[in-house]
């Protein structure tokens, strides 16, 4: 396999990245939004993005590609 060539796991890591960065900052803007109309549009981007991102995650979980952080006691559940 040629070393400069991406596997489709480091795609699928760089895109889910990316999916992340875009949700977050959609959420960012739906929370500052001055209008209700511009805020329903940020809101409306922002959860197609969270389930783009969740369609991957769950394909990547699948192929033991992803594994979410261990929790713990305080760690949330």
């Amino acid at each position: 396999m040629d070393q400069n060539r991406l596997s489709d796991k480091d795609i699928a890591a760089d895109l889910l990245s990316d999916l992340k960065e875009l949700a977050l900052g959609y959420h960012m803007a739906t929370v500052e939004a001055a209008s209700q109309t511009v805020r329903d549009t940020f809101k409306n981007n922002h959860d197609d993005w969270m389930n783009e991102q969740h369609g991957l995650w769950q394909t990547m979980y699948s192929k033991g590609w992803y594994q979410p952080p261990q929790t713990g006691p305080g760690r949330g559940t």
